[in-house]
């Protein structure tokens, strides 16, 4: 049931997902988490919520999808490991705990990966952002 929700909301916004790249990790309590490439081998991250107040920190846009191949700064190691974090739903404080980061450093990274992402702070719907490679 997931997979084919997650082709069709692809596929609604234009994005043709190569099904047998859908990896699927049902495995959060607050998120299911999907990665999967499309027909251009763009990389894709869905992240849908497992019930309404999993999303009290996000903002539903209309466009829920970026490509990775949008940013115009690629994303260090720890960027990428702090967005992951992000895109599981974790707070600020968990990533710092995980990280073994302090909260004002977690929030600087923050500040970096939204403005490579060009996505503004506070709220974004972090579901689909771009994973750099």
């Amino acid at each position: 049931m997931m997979q084919n929700e997650i082709i069709n909301i692809a596929k609604e916004n234009g994005i043709i997902i190569i099904q047998d790249s859908l990896n699927i990790n049902e495995s959060g309590v607050d998120f299911c988490v999907a990665h999967a490439l499309d027909v251009n081998e763009d990389k894709w991250i869905f992240k849908m919520p497992r019930r309404p107040e999993s999303m009290r920190h996000a903002t539903i846009h209309a466009d829920h999808l970026s490509a990775a191949g949008r940013m115009h700064e690629p994303l260090s190691a720890r960027e990428q490991e702090i967005l992951r974090l992000i895109a599981q739903g974790c707070s600020n404080r968990e990533i710092g705990e995980r990280l073994y980061l302090a909260l004002d450093t977690v929030k600087g990274h923050n500040r970096r990966i939204f403005a490579k992402l060009q996505v503004q702070r506070g709220g974004a719907d972090v579901s689909s952002l771009p994973t750099a490679t």
